[in-house]
């Protein structure tokens, strides 16, 4: 934690302004693929591990730096890419690392659509220009406007039943 930071147990405070952490980001972007029936992956290789369970991961494939979300089809509003790779970082704060540059650096080249988004604000407009939505669906999406991951994932789960079903997002 760095000098100026509070710890909270939904992100941490920096200059007075709650920031969600890098994992609640994500979870916000992977409920708006979900909300969106786009299929996605996610590279688990955050966290704290014991250096036992990374050289096991290591050992079956993940490598440090592979961006953090894999959309394997074709972006609809960009079709000369083979899909779809996003690095998410934190609103604040976050830093990308030598190797992950390296991977984003390989993966354009090799016709993929790269980017690095500084949270859900930045990454779910981004996928909408990409055209990763439903077409002639109400897509009221004001939850993600909210000023916090937090308050978003706490009522995911009712929100995703209710959008199901054809309700409002929104409660």
């Amino acid at each position: 934690m760095k000098k100026g930071q509070k710890k909270t147990g939904i992100g941490s405070v920096i200059n007075n302004q709650l920031i969600p952490y890098e994992d609640e980001e994500q979870m916000v972007v992977a409920q708006w693929l979900v909300w969106n029936e786009v299929r996605f992956n996610h590279s688990p290789a955050e966290g704290d591990h014991t250096i036992q369970y990374r050289r096991k991961q290591h050992a079956m494939g993940l490598f440090p730096g592979f961006p953090d979300l894999h959309l394997p089809a074709s972006p609809p509003a960009k079709p000369e890419y083979k899909g779809t790779y996003i690095e998410l970082k934190r609103q604040k704060g976050g830093s990308v690392s030598p190797e992950q540059r390296d991977w984003i650096t390989y993966l354009r080249a090799n016709g993929y659509y790269c980017e690095i988004c500084k949270g859900a604000r930045e990454a779910i407009p981004l996928l909408r220009e990409l055209g990763y939505t439903l077409k002639n669906r109400l897509a009221r999406e004001c939850i993600f406007l909210s000023s916090t991951a937090s308050h978003l994932i706490r009522g995911s789960q009712n929100s995703y039943e209710a959008d199901r079903n054809g309700n409002e997002l929104c409660q």
